[in-house]
């Protein structure tokens, strides 16, 4: 997914009026259920006369012209007109159609804690099935100080990984959901400290995207993120994780920074969090939840939750 934009939409919740006949829940697993509305979702984004659509529920704030959009892992259908400069940040993988500056649509697939570009006056189409947790900002004009030389590339870009760009995109995720008397301050330090980030990838070639890519290319590092997810209730370390992939523990987690722009240990947390977030809505206690996502206890669950999203579980849930 590129760049996304927010439109006003009818109640998602109607979706659930396409489940005809109540009583077929009694035969169908949660799973199939799963399944069977997120096909109501995507048949709802691309049916006739939907255009300029959104289906999923954004979180917009506006600081000092710049333009936060917060949206949760669904489905989406999106055509707009970029009238600024954006940069997106995609939480998870994400694959689709979209087409940018031109009416050629083509499938694209998006990296996990990789950052995309957007130029301005441009037109954006972008659809996905399944979605996934994204972060754009746009900028109306630069700020004053270091990024003030800053210019804008000419072309649309995406998977670009950066470990300092992903910790600010990460640090504006938790100060955008917080409600605390700080967050508008502490987003205004991110977003000048995104921009100050951006400035330096671009002067400097995207070398972090050279590193990056080459790995994204190895299919041994597309298996570990696969197995990674599947090993998420057990004992996690980088060593463990250096010998699945045949690699001594110092240069599987340089290789892995560079690839994933995180560590591999705060990955496993936040690919942690990611289950746990997906399995709030099931209705099973939350201390199952922790174990099965493999954290020590409910305590330690609530507690990374407010640490790395910014929000306890509960909370969460009245947006994820």
């Amino acid at each position: 997914m590129i760049a996304h934009e927010k439109f006003e939409i009818d109640s998602y919740y109607n979706l659930f009026d396409f489940v005809i006949a109540f009583k077929i829940l009694r035969f169908c697993d949660a799973s199939f259920l799963c399944i069977l509305v997120r096909k109501l979702i995507w048949l709802n984004c691309v049916m006739p006369n939907s255009d300029n659509i959104q289906c999923i529920n954004s979180r917009r704030r506006i600081l000092g012209g710049m333009v936060l959009e917060w949206f949760p892992p669904q489905a989406y259908c999106a055509s707009y007109w970029s009238d600024m400069p954006g940069v997106g940040f995609a939480f998870d993988a994400q694959s689709g159609e979209h087409s940018i500056g031109s009416d050629r649509k083509s499938t694209f697939y998006t990296h996990i804690h990789s950052y995309a570009y957007i130029p301005d006056n441009c037109d954006v189409y972008s659809c996905s099935e399944f979605g996934g947790e994204y972060l754009k900002v746009s900028f109306d004009g630069l700020s004053d100080g270091p990024v003030s030389e800053f210019h804008w590339p000419d072309r649309p870009f995406n998977n670009r990984v950066s470990p300092l760009v992903a910790a600010t995109f990460f640090s504006i995720r938790k100060h955008l959901h917080c409600n605390s008397p700080q967050g508008d301050n502490l987003l205004e330090t991110d977003l000048h400290r995104l921009l100050f980030h951006l400035a330096q990838e671009c002067n400097a070639g995207y070398r972090s995207e050279e590193r990056g890519s080459a790995l994204f290319k190895n299919s041994l590092y597309n298996d570990l993120k696969f197995w990674i997810d599947s090993h998420l209730a057990e004992s996690m370390s980088v060593e463990r994780m250096a010998k699945q992939m045949g690699l001594s523990p110092a240069h599987f987690a340089r290789g892995f920074k560079n690839a994933f722009g995180v560590s591999p240990h705060r990955y496993v947390i936040y690919r942690r969090l990611a289950k746990a977030r997906d399995m709030l809505g099931t209705g099973l206690p939350l201390s199952v939840i922790a174990l099965e996502c493999g954290f020590n206890s409910h305590s330690h669950l609530s507690y990374s939750f407010l640490r790395y999203l910014g929000v306890s579980p509960t909370q969460s849930s009245s947006f994820y």
